[in-house]
């Protein structure tokens, strides 16, 4: 895979005016954005698996900056497990890992499963990765309408994850060029 600037890979979820530091992620090849929203101080991009849709998926990524957040990954990691705690009958959250982010102030990971999502009766489990930038907190989900995960799409979506950087404009170190 390679690495692409998020603001290339999610089409118009590009970083505001001024805005010097990016997330790299690999391209998803055959993936489809389904969700694009750009806000000010947000930004959320939605894809999913050709073929699915919005509605009907069975597995998804999420990309999302918060930029001027003040959060810490492992805070926001909390939250996550919190805001679960009150969608879902069963969560289960495996403790945080550290990761590690080229340029990051602070990256961590942590695995929620639900065995019911209250909305659609559906089981759920989601990767989230938290990047905590100079100027951002961006937050990667990769989530399976499952019980469980398909045997090597874990390790898959942990690859994507160390492929993972931050770029900035204002340091030669940190080219978003690539």
């Amino acid at each position: 895979m390679r690495r692409v600037p998020l603001a290339l890979l999610v089409l118009l979820a590009a970083a505001p005016a001024g805005a010097a530091e990016r997330l790299l992620v690999p391209q998803f090849t055959g993936w489809t954005v389904v969700a694009n929203v750009v806000e000010p101080g947000a930004e959320l991009t939605d894809l999913v698996p050709s073929g699915e849709s919005a509605a009907v998926w069975n597995r998804r990524t999420t990309v999302q900056a918060f930029r001027g957040s003040t959060l810490t990954a492992t805070s926001v990691l909390d939250l996550v497990a919190m805001r679960d705690n009150e969608i879902c009958d069963g969560v289960g959250a495996e403790p945080i890992r550290p990761a590690q982010v080229g340029g990051a102030v602070e990256a961590a990971s942590r695995l929620i499963a639900c065995a019911r999502i209250k909305a659609d009766g559906l089981p759920q489990v989601s990767v989230i990765h938290a990047v905590r930038g100079r100027d951002a907190l961006y937050v990667l989900t990769r989530a399976w309408r499952s019980a469980a995960v398909p045997p090597g799409e874990l390790a898959e979506w942990h690859g994507v994850l160390t492929m993972a950087a931050l770029c900035d404009t204002r340091d030669s170190k940190r080219p978003c060029a690539r």
